[in-house]
């Protein structure tokens, strides 16, 4: 009841407020928060799987994580995978979650290079530069996920341009080899293309349907 978020710099907002509208849980509330984590346990017996893509971290109590992470941890076993998406360019603040006990994060700082270098033909330097900066920023990098795009991005088909089948290759092959988790977005191994929703302008075309062997050889 704090309202909407009106300064995506404030902390305090940006985990206590509440974005465009849409409701928010209370996640201080004991209930609140047993039923989240009994949720979490059911999914995971049910299913026998082995990790969690969590949404939007950063709109979350730093407390809750590292509570969370721990019960889930002592439910399902100390291997068990988490992955967080905190949306921010400043490695310092990505990586404050891992410490707060998320054992990963989407590496967005990298992903900004990546596709800076691979689909806008930037420095390879730079990317050496930024891994390195990287590698000694984060906790554990190799816990970190790379990715090329999202859900909430352009498909990288779409930003590559010319010649874009040969650099989402080359940006998959970077993808496979760099010292992160892997992370393909479905439809980026059927070279699938859309721009991410932009209100008035156009749909969000990189949320479409699946497009089953579109492009047998890239996959």
């Amino acid at each position: 009841h704090t309202g909407d978020i009106s300064n995506w710099n404030d902390p305090y907002q940006m985990e206590n407020g509440s974005m465009y509208g849409l409701p928010d849980l209370a996640q201080e509330n004991p209930q609140v928060y047993k039923y989240l984590v009994d949720n979490c346990k059911w999914w995971i017996d049910q299913t026998g799987i082995d990790g969690f893509r969590l949404d939007a971290v950063q709109h979350v109590p730093r407390w809750f994580w590292e509570k969370f992470s721990n019960d889930i941890k002592d439910h399902a076993g100390p291997d068990f995978y988490m992955i967080g998406e905190v949306f921010h360019g400043d490695p310092g603040k990505v990586g404050s979650y891992q410490n707060d006990g998320m054992p990963g994060l989407f590496d967005m700082p990298l992903f900004f290079t990546t596709r800076d270098v691979f689909a806008n033909d930037g420095s390879m330097k730079s990317l050496a530069g930024k891994l390195a900066d990287l590698d000694a920023t984060y906790d554990n990098p190799n816990m970190m996920g790379a990715i090329i795009d999202n859900h909430d991005t352009a498909r990288f088909m779409t930003v590559a341009g010319q010649n874009a089948r040969e650099k989402t290759k080359l940006a998959l092959a970077f993808l496979m080899s760099v010292n992160r988790i892997p992370v393909i977005y479905y439809g980026t191994e059927q070279a699938m293309e859309g721009h991410e929703e932009q209100m008035g302008h156009h749909p969000p075309e990189n949320r479409a349907d699946m497009q089953f062997d579109k492009d047998p050889d890239m996959r």
